[in-house]
Parts: C-alpha cells; structure tokens; sequence
C-alpha cells in the first residue's frame, strides 16, 4: 500500500518513474508496474519477459456534499441519509471521521453510521458499491453547529468532505413527530 501511495503522488499522468506509470483512464486513475523478467537456462543464454501489472485505484463518491439539518428543538436526534458509492473497477475500505481541523465541536452533537466499510468494485449493477449512510445531529443548546465529515479509503482515494450544519432551539414548534 505505501508503494502504491508513494507513487500516485510522486507522478502526473503519463509520466514513468523507476518502471511505474500513473494512467488516467476515464473516471479512473491507474498505476502500471512494468519489468522485464530475465530468465538464464543451462546453456547460458538469457530470455526476457516484460511483465506489466496494473493497479486500479478506487474512487469514492458521495451523493451530497453538504447537508443542513435546518433548525431543530434541543435534544431531540434528527437524521439523514446520504449515499457512498465507489464507480471504479477496484474494491475499497472506507473510514469516516470528523475533520478535527475544520471542525471544533464536542463529541455527539453529530455523528455517522456506519463508520467505516468496503464497496465493492463496479463490475455489474448488482455489484454491492454503494453504501447508505446515516447522519445523526442532536443539538445541546439554542446555537449553529458545523461539522465536517472527512471519507477516506485505504489506497490512495482522494477523500472526500462532507459539510453538515444544524441549529438548536428550545422552541418546541421546532420538535419533530416524524423524523423526516
């Protein structure tokens, strides 16, 4: 995974470094590893082989960028659905977090489930490579919050933010019978 890494930052398109080349094919983005295998028999002579690999790196895409959970009465939990897909020919383990430095917020005002995950390569329709995802806000006091979510995979994904926003109230024209 970190030669992967090392490289998908280290190259432009097209561009080779030490037999490893960064390919954009469409909406993916590719590392190819060429070498030649060089294979001696008894008699002294020499046959080479190129070998080529490639690596399809996953891309993660969320169906919204930001949400607003408008205003809500305090200590009541809201919440709404967002969806994760990854498009690529590659599978991908994901993580969500809180951006701890675009986010200054105590811990469950908001949160996400699940937190984590894998999407599988989209191969068919049937390909299991989108995930729904439950964003939770429980205002505490009669305030604005703001919460950045950051979607990360393990290979190299380029992350992905995800902007949330709510108010509190203590007005109880704001509680919610259906949660909505």
């Amino acid at each position: 995974m970190d030669l992967i890494r090392k490289y998908l930052y280290a190259l432009e398109n097209g561009e080779e470094i030490d037999g490893i080349t960064l390919v954009y094919k469409e909406t993916e983005r590719r590392i190819q590893f060429s070498q030649d295998l060089q294979i001696r028999f008894n008699n002294d002579t020499i046959q080479t082989l190129p070998l080529v690999a490639t690596v399809t790196i996953p891309s993660l895409q969320l169906s919204h960028e930001s949400l607003d959970f408008g205003t809500c009465l305090v200590g009541q939990e809201r919440q709404l659905e967002i969806s994760l897909k990854n498009l690529t020919g590659s599978g991908s383990y994901w993580t969500a977090t809180v951006d701890k430095q675009a986010s200054h917020i105590e811990a469950g005002i908001f949160g996400v489930t699940p937190a984590s995950g894998y999407l599988e390569a989209h191969v068919t329709h049937v390909s299991q490579s989108k995930a729904y995802i439950k964003i939770n806000f429980t205002a505490r006091h009669n305030t604005d919050y703001e919460c950045v979510f950051m979607f990360q995979g393990m290979m190299g994904e380029e992350p992905r933010r995800l902007y949330v926003r709510g108010q509190g109230s203590y007005d109880g024209r704001h509680e919610a019978l259906v949660d909505i």
